[in-house]
């Protein structure tokens, strides 16, 4: 699998972008597995915020972040994210580790 990399937020008039995550459905041990989506805050997106603590950055887990791309993020996140995910749909959320080009 191929490491995740960010691509530049578009840049212009048309608004302020930011990026969301939409995390796809899963339970329990299921892989948590995502998309990292592109939105403009004039469109007005409904999302969730979440606030974890960030915990010892060198313990990471990986998740999918599609077109087999894969991406670290610290047990916490990782965990939060396991909790927090819907049976049966999608989730979109801004969780910033994920978010912000770091």
């Amino acid at each position: 699998m191929e490491i995740f990399e960010y691509e530049p937020l578009p840049q212009g008039d048309d608004g302020q972008w930011i990026r969301l995550i939409e995390l796809h459905r899963g339970q329990g041990s299921d892989e948590i597995e995502c998309r990292i989506q592109h939105v403009n805050l004039a469109d007005n997106p409904q999302y969730e915020a979440i606030s974890y603590c960030w915990g010892d950055p060198t313990v990471t887990s990986t998740i999918s972040c599609g077109n087999n791309r894969r991406i670290a993020v610290t047990t916490n996140l990782y965990a939060a994210l396991s909790a927090i995910r819907f049976k049966d749909k999608s989730r979109l959320l801004w969780a910033d580790a994920l978010c912000i080009n770091q």
